[in-house]
């Protein structure tokens, strides 16, 4: 893609990712919540010292995106950041709460509310977790995601970061190869995720 450009996530292009996101993300617990938290969601991750946000964009269009998290263990944090808008949104799709697929990813949410990490996960120094990465579906397999991936290890590396994680579902076959090629192995995990690890 010549016109392509990567840079930094902004709150102008909040709107754009989340198209993007629902669209590649359908069934996830963040998409199903609203657009509302998902706004609140990206303007977090662009407010957070520890996030390493950029996108991409085709004559200014966005067309793909990818947020890391220094340390990972995001999740808890967002939450409790975030918990007034996901409680609006359950209370608007309680059917979500029953939803066997998504019961225990709600339950790790609650539980993460309360947990306190020791100081030795709070720093977790040297690893940045792959929070999301998506690209628009008709800009795929035009080196877009690979573009993203290598400014966010970029970014990483300057941070003073070397230890590289991401997961998906073990049936995203695309995401599973595209992890491989980028030279992450993959980690020992459970469950119906495959998890990924890339030292520098």
């Amino acid at each position: 893609m010549a016109s392509m450009e990567i840079r930094r996530l902004c709150y102008e292009d909040v709107g754009q990712v989340i198209g993007i996101y629902v669209n590649e993300f359908p069934d996830n617990r963040s998409t199903r919540v609203g657009e509302r938290f998902l706004e609140k969601m990206f303007s977090w991750f662009i407010e957070n010292p520890r996030a390493l946000c950029f996108v991409a964009t085709d004559n200014s269009e966005v067309v793909g995106f990818v947020v890391g998290f220094e340390g990972g263990g995001y999740g808890s944090r967002l939450f409790r950041a975030l918990w007034p808008t996901i409680l609006m949104g359950l209370i608007a799709r309680p059917n979500l709460l029953f939803r066997s697929k998504l019961y225990a990813n709600w339950k790790n949410f609650f539980r993460g509310f309360f947990r306190r990490r020791d100081k030795k996960m709070r720093k977790a120094s040297g690893r940045v977790g792959i929070a999301s990465i998506a690209v628009k579906s008709n800009s795929k397999r035009l080196g877009v995601g690979s573009a993203l991936l290598d400014a966010l290890e970029l970014e990483a590396l300057s941070r003073g970061h070397t230890v590289f994680c991401a997961s998906t579902k073990s049936t995203n076959l695309p995401a599973i190869n595209f992890y491989k090629k980028k030279g992450f192995e993959v980690n020992p995990s459970k469950g119906n995720n495959m998890s990924f690890v890339k030292r520098l």
